[in-house]
């Protein structure tokens, strides 16, 4: 994950020039600003990032490059993604930390690094302040790449290097590791305090979804030791910044090897937990050990949000649907979860603070009373014959220890306990699954109709929002799919139904006239002008306080004329996407 540029500079705009060729004084910060300010924006910029400011003028080269080489805190953050690998040599990284005078904080480091696995793993015990053992300085040497004990022959000494690096590396919080990171975590056993206080130190750690089997075996050996007691990030990326998933690519450690206890909580303080990513090739996803995933998380007991994208959980052997489901109420303080581009054989079950459910081109839909296991009803007429007792089998949950939970009591430890009465926002678009209106209706009467806030359907082409349907425990008499979803969610203010053919008129009668609504998205549906001159009216005879609606989608809708936009601006409301999810157009 590369650093963002520091709030309020914005580099295109420095590069307004007069006919001097120089930044006109109304745009260029370093004339504006006071020097001690302008400054501490420069400390927001990544070395070597940094040094392309030096291109916007003269003036500007100067005060950068004598900035940059004169004070410490010009090197606090360090991102080397850009670079080609073979300019980020370990003598080269550890030259930029002694620059730094021990303030450093983040360091990111190239994704390539299978390219140049020598300087990889020289570069992770710098970082890890490891002293390599001899054995595996031996081991290091029989995978093909020679081990430098020699100065004169290889280059520089580890212990070196990692000697000069050690005292600038105190505030060191942040770290993006490449694989040499996994050949270290294998020398564990001869991992020295100093290699303690070094993970102890990190807050956020961003690593390869190659080396995951590698760290996930690490954390579960013996002897068991919490190693990164105050790491709060921990993200798990896909092989490059395009998610483009290789074929060697898994999380499938080998389990064996892994101690098992339900006292130990090897990760006491994640909070942010990610796998994967938007995948390169959304038919490719990058297998994960069911059973890996059950123990990460119950090593999390204070995870706040998970995300798994381009991931397929996997049970192992022939029949995957038969492994037990993944439990995610061990995590109390759960408030997204979020799924997306990624599959499994049951939807998870998620805790009940859980404010955010995000099933974007997920193949799993929510969990409802209709469906049993994480499959649809009709799944096990296939196989074992539906008996709806079955739907509210209960799951065994130990009590007491680091996982104890307020919900093992026996009305709510069954597998429909209420997992959804606080989801604020609820996201199926693009359901690879099929989600159709009866799933949907059914996962919309298990939220709160007070809490739900959002509620994306983009693309789910299987829904039919002109069909009757009739729900006994819900109402009496049947109503279209659009007239229930604001009798089920009365408080929406944001809704996205784009990408369906049998959304028109008479769905957008419904919809529009949500109380609280403010964002509507109708791309790619059969709306018309006749349809949006109605909401209009509508709008118009409410009281101003409570004209809420403020931005009205409808890219592509081809019996929608352009001089319609003119009416909505005069009506104060935007056409512009404003929402911070992905859009699914293309």
């Amino acid at each position: 994950m590369k650093l963002r540029d520091p709030p309020g500079l914005d580099l295109g705009r420095l590069n307004r020039v007069d006919e001097s060729g120089s930044p006109t004084p109304t745009t260029d910060p370093l004339s504006r600003l006071p020097v001690e300010l302008f400054e501490k924006i420069l400390d927001y910029i990544p070395y070597p990032k940094s040094l392309s400011t030096k291109l916007v003028s003269r003036k500007w080269y100067t005060f950068v490059w004598d900035y940059v080489q004169g004070n410490p805190a010009a090197w606090t953050h360090f991102d080397f993604t850009d670079l080609p690998v073979e300019r980020v040599t370990p003598e080269y990284l550890v030259a930029c930390i002694e620059r730094s005078g021990g303030k450093i904080k983040e360091v990111v480091l190239p994704t390539a690094a299978v390219k140049d696995e020598y300087a990889s793993v020289l570069r992770a015990l710098v970082l890890c302040e490891h002293m390599p053992s001899s054995q595996f300085t031996e081991t290091f040497h029989m995978d093909g790449v020679p081990y430098v004990g020699s100065q004169a022959i290889w280059g520089p000494d580890p212990a070196y290097l990692i000697k000069k690096a050690s005292p600038f590396l105190k505030n060191l919080k942040s770290l993006s590791v490449d694989d040499g990171f996994g050949a270290v975590l294998q020398d564990y056993r001869s991992f020295k305090p100093s290699t303690l206080e070094a993970f102890s130190r990190l807050e956020e750690l961003r690593m390869s979804m190659r080396i995951l089997p590698r760290f996930f075996e690490f954390l579960g050996s013996l002897p068991l030791t919490v190693w990164f007691k105050n790491l709060q990030v921990l993200e798990c990326l896909l092989d490059d910044e395009h998610g483009k998933i290789s074929d060697q690519t898994q999380v499938w450690p080998e389990m064996s090897s892994v101690f098992f206890t339900s006292n130990f909580v090897a990760l006491p303080e994640v909070r942010v937990f990610r796998l994967g990513g938007i995948p390169f090739d959304r038919e490719v996803l990058c297998a994960m050990d069911q059973q890996c995933l059950d123990l990460l998380i119950r090593w999390m007991p204070k995870l706040e949000i998970f995300s798994c994208r381009g991931i397929a959980v996997l049970g192992r052997g022939s029949y995957g649907y038969l492994v037990r489901q993944t439990d995610f109420r061990w995590n109390r303080y759960l408030k997204e979860f979020d799924f997306s581009y990624s599959d499994t054989t049951r939807m998870p079950v998620i805790h009940p603070s859980c404010k955010k459910l995000i099933l974007r081109e997920s193949g799993v839909v929510p969990r409802t009373l209709y469906y049993m296991f994480g499959q649809p009803a009709g799944y096990a007429e296939e196989s074992n014959g539906y008996d709806e007792d079955n739907v509210m089998r209960r799951i065994h949950m130990p009590s007491g220890g680091p996982f104890s939970t307020d919900l093992l009591d026996a009305e709510s430890n069954d597998l429909t306990s209420p997992e959804y009465e606080n989801l604020s926002v609820l996201d199926l678009s693009g359901a690879r699954s099929k989600i159709d209106s009866i799933t949907v209706v059914d996962s919309l009467a298990r939220c709160d109709e007070k809490e739900l806030k959002e509620l994306y359907l983009t693309r789910c082409r299987n829904l039919d929002y002109q069909s009757l349907i009739s729900r006994d425990y819900l109402f009496s008499d049947p109503k279209t799919f659009a007239n229930l979803i604001t009798v089920l969610c009365p408080c929406l203010r944001r809704i996205s139904v784009g990408g369906n053919a049998t959304f028109d008129d008479s769905c957008l009668e419904y919809i529009s006239q949500l109380a609280d609504l403010e964002y509507l998205d109708v791309s790619y549906t059969a709306i018309t002008n006749n349809g949006i001159m109605g909401l209009l009216t509508w709008r118009a005879n409410l009281k101003p306080e409570c004209r809420r609606l403020s931005t009205f989608v409808f890219d592509e809708c081809k019996w929608v004329s352009p001089e319609i936009v003119e009416e909505l601006e005069e009506a104060g409301i935007s056409t512009v996407a404003n929402t911070e999810m992905p859009r699914l157009f293309a």
